[in-house]
């Protein structure tokens, strides 16, 4: 079963008004789902390879979305999404977590740019995918994926079914007590 973005993005339970941080954009799925939702809000699409970004950019035109701002930046760098501080009612992270050489400093920009009580979709490979995913030593699995957004100030709201192939839940970044 392939992913539904829109499916995914509607379980954020996000208002109309929503600033929503698309972390590894890629070619802008989730960044359009999110759009479609925060109408009067703010999505930006943050990705490292520049050349995706003009893809984003004309599939919202063509969607009539005036509400996306793309930024070529660095997910795994402190301050490299160039987003301010508690900035963010929302960060999707899909398919982009395997991808990360540096996946504390990722988690921990991801907890930067949220606001208390933010939300952070998190969307993967499973462990089971071999064979149309990434290879196998790049999968996070599941727990180890929860274990460090725990560890980097997030807990969890819920798990999300997206099929055999993919983990899905949603995280939010925790008020210290």
């Amino acid at each position: 079963m392939p992913l539904d973005p829109e499916y995914l993005v509607k379980e954020l339970l996000l208002p109309e008004t929503a600033h929503v941080a698309d972390l590894g954009a890629g070619s802008g799925a989730f960044t359009l789902a999110a759009a479609k939702r925060a109408l009067a809000g703010k999505v930006y699409a943050i990705e490292i390879q520049r050349g995706l970004l003009p893809l984003v950019l004309s599939k919202a035109i063509e969607n009539n979305l005036k509400n996306i701002e793309v930024i070529v930046g660095d997910i795994e760098k402190y301050g490299g999404t160039q987003l301010r501080d508690s900035s963010i009612d929302a960060v999707i992270l899909a398919n982009t977590l395997f991808q990360a050489e540096h996946k504390e400093l990722l988690a921990s920009e991801a907890r930067r740019i949220l606001k208390l009580g933010g939300k952070l979709l998190l969307v993967d490979w499973a462990e089971g995918a071999s064979g149309i995913g990434p290879s196998k030593d790049s999968i996070v699995p599941h727990e180890v994926a929860l274990e460090l957004f725990r560890s980097s100030g997030f807990e969890l709201l819920r798990e999300l079914p997206v099929g055999t192939h993919h983990y899905g839940m949603i995280l939010t970044h925790k008020i210290d007590k």
